[in-house]
């Protein structure tokens, strides 16, 4: 078993997180007595607290991995995917307005979310200075604008 810890003080907040792996096979064949798990090799469990000014909130997520992670390791990756799913969010939600959608049936929001992700990849890799919100609002009203981020 393997433990490890770490504090982040910024933005008005403290938030210490600490994890928690255990790889022994017997371990987790006890764990695992039934047999549902084919592919575990770890289990974790992944403690935060989060300060902000004043009230303190806890948290704790166990997770169930197909390879073996040291704790700190697991921290960072934590952190990490964090990071990236809140800003992949952010960026379909302020350009995009996904979270807006009123597509709910069937594929429908399975096919507009791979739409939506072409779309702010063609924007991201078009050259011109700018944001992508304004690129995508200029890409609305300026048909050659709309071609040269087509690539067409």
């Amino acid at each position: 078993m393997t433990k490890a810890s770490d504090v982040r003080v910024g933005h008005g907040r403290l938030e210490p997180r600490s994890a928690c792996v255990i790889s022994e096979p017997d371990v987790i064949a006890t764990l695992n007595e039934r047999g549902c798990w084919a592919a575990v090799r770890c289990v974790a469990l992944v403690a935060a607290e989060r300060t902000v000014n004043g009230p303190t909130t806890t948290e704790q997520r166990f997770s169930l991995l197909n390879r073996i992670v040291a704790a700190t390791t697991l921290n960072t990756m934590v952190r990490g995917d964090w990071g990236l799913d809140n800003q992949v969010h952010w960026v379909l939600d302020v350009v995009v307005h996904a979270d807006a959608s009123r597509i709910r049936t069937g594929d429908a929001p399975q096919h507009m979310g791979v739409v939506r992700d072409i779309a702010l990849n063609l924007l991201r890799h078009e050259p011109s200075k700018g944001s992508l919100k304004p690129k995508r609002f200029r890409a609305a009203l300026d048909e050659a604008y709309l071609a040269q981020v087509l690539g067409l």
